[in-house]
C-alpha cells in the first residue's frame, strides 16, 4: 500500500496529470443522495478485515486530493445502500462506492 494516500493527512499531494473521470463515477455524481457526500470511489476494495476501503478518489469536496489519487479511507463506522450505491461512513467522511475493483476485472 505504499502508493496509497491517507485522506486524514493535512497536506495536498503533488499535482499530477489529470485523470479522466470514469463513467460510473459521473453517473453517481448525478444522483441526489440524502446524505452529504465527501467523495466518490472507483476501483474500490475492502482493506484487511473490511475495516477500511482503498480506491481511486474523485470529486473530493474538501479538495484534499486530485481526481484519480489512490487512497485508503479511515476506519469504516457504518454503511448504507442508497439508490443502488453503497455509501460508506467514516468518522468525518462519506464515500460513494461507484465501481468495485472486482467489477473491472470482469
Amino acid at each position: 500500500m505504499d502508493d496509497l494516500v491517507d485522506p486524514s493527512l493535512s497536506h495536498k499531494p503533488q499535482e499530477s496529470n489529470p485523470v479522466p473521470t470514469p463513467c460510473g463515477v459521473l453517473k453517481a455524481m448525478g444522483v441526489q443522495f440524502e446524505v452529504a457526500v465527501t467523495a466518490y470511489l472507483a476501483s474500490a476494495q475492502y482493506g484487511e478485515g473490511e475495516a477500511y476501503l482503498t480506491g481511486l478518489i474523485f470529486g473530493d469536496e474538501r479538495k484534499r486530493f486530485d481526481d484519480g489519487t489512490a487512497i485508503f479511507t479511515s476506519i469504516i463506522l457504518g454503511s448504507q445502500e442508497v439508490q443502488g450505491y453503497l455509501i460508506v461512513h467514516t468518522l468525518s467522511s462519506s464515500y460513494v462506492v461507484c465501481e468495485w475493483a472486482e467489477d473491472e476485472a470482469k
